[in-house]
């Protein structure tokens, strides 16, 4: 898991600037993490204005233990002061200027000092925890912190059952923690970094179907005062997205309308004229009522007039409008222009048997 490359619309990704600040008072001491026997200072960003940055007097062992990428930098790459360089030290200590925010760095330092138990509870963590624990695990290659952060974040997007399945059938899947419409902005460029494209292509899907224009150019701030703004190709992917859910939808719509009569209705065939009733009619076609944060049933089934509907009709139009969700759902990278990974050329028989006996 190699550090990443800086995206489009984020903070840069250097790794560190060594010396920094150039005393104590320049810095916030962190209340939590500034130990008395800490032997190096590592000083965070604060993105919010005029604000100071964030000091965290650490142990090197700590860091170098879960981290190699900490233990390169602490030591071999990091100076030892020298005598008259005292602007180089805090309280005595070498300091370390790294470009992350001390919102991520905060949580970092939680992850390591109490344990991938802090993580236990991902609602108390929230949405941003999360990412700066995903952001801060790939950039220092500390897989636990990264994988465990990134598997509460997967199980949050990538949940077939929250977005495509029935509403009613679950309230309690309907209440769990989600995703905002903010964080799923700020998730974008998350994943893109990590390389995690399916996951890039529901929080672009968030994205497209419930922030207009001007709020997807503008961007999203994170708790820590950074602004997140996408990628050039990414507001165009979700641009592009627009026209192609707007369509998928009406097609479906102007397909139910026109459904012949279902053999054996119950009703006479007048089920047929009850759901064209239950469905926007075409003067209220538009994004707002045709896309959402769910993949909307287009029959609101919880309405009185569905009563009037027979029961196999339902049936039929409930299995109907599910297999269309279904494939929105399986289409999204498509639909929001990310390629799927090719999977990789099966080794032939041959060269099977030559890679063993080699190894052997």
């Amino acid at each position: 898991m190699a550090a990443p490359c800086p995206q489009p619309g984020s903070e840069a990704n250097a790794l560190t600037v060594l010396g920094g600040v150039s005393s104590d008072s320049d810095i916030l001491h962190d209340p939590d993490f500034w130990f008395n026997d800490g032997n190096i200072v590592i000083v965070a960003k604060n993105h919010h204005a005029d604000a100071r940055p964030t000091g965290f007097r650490v142990h090197m062992g700590v860091m170098s233990r879960h981290s190699e990428v900490f233990k390169d930098l602490l030591c071999q790459s990091l100076p030892r002061p020298k005598e008259g360089e005292g602007s180089v030290t805090i309280e005595g200590c070498p300091q370390m200027l790294v470009t992350d925010s001390y919102f991520d760095f905060t949580h970092l330092l939680h992850a390591l000092y109490d344990g991938i138990g802090y993580l236990a509870e991902p609602e108390s963590v929230g949405f941003g925890g999360l990412a700066a624990l995903v952001r801060l695990g790939h950039k220092y290659d500390i897989a636990p912190v990264y994988n465990a952060a990134l598997t509460r974040l997967r199980a949050a997007f990538d949940d077939r059952a929250f977005w495509v399945d029935p509403p009613n059938q679950d309230k309690a899947a309907d209440q769990r923690w989600m995703p905002d419409l903010w964080e799923a902005l700020i998730a974008v460029n998350l994943f893109r970094t990590i390389a995690a494209d399916d996951l890039r292509a529901i929080a672009l899907y968030i994205s497209t179907t419930l922030l207009d224009a001007g709020q997807l150019i503008g961007g999203a701030e994170r708790e820590d005062g950074f602004i997140e703004r996408l990628a050039d190709d990414d507001l165009a992917r979700c641009f592009e997205a627009r026209l192609s859910l707007f369509t998928r939808r009406l097609t479906y719509i102007n397909d139910t309308l026109t459904e012949p009569p279902r053999p054996g209705c119950e009703s006479n065939y007048q089920c047929g004229n009850h759901v064209q009733a239950l469905l926007p009619r075409k003067r209220t076609y538009s994004y707002a009522n045709l896309m959402g944060r769910r993949l909307v049933p287009c029959i609101p089934w919880s309405t009185e007039g569905v009563q009037l509907l027979c029961a196999r009709c339902v049936d039929f139009f409930k299995q109907r409008e599910q297999q269309f969700l279904e494939k929105v759902w399986s289409d999204l990278p498509e639909i929001m222009s990310i390629p799927r990974p090719t999977p990789p050329e099966p080794v032939a028989p041959s060269e099977v048997t030559n890679t063993t006996t080699v190894a052997a």
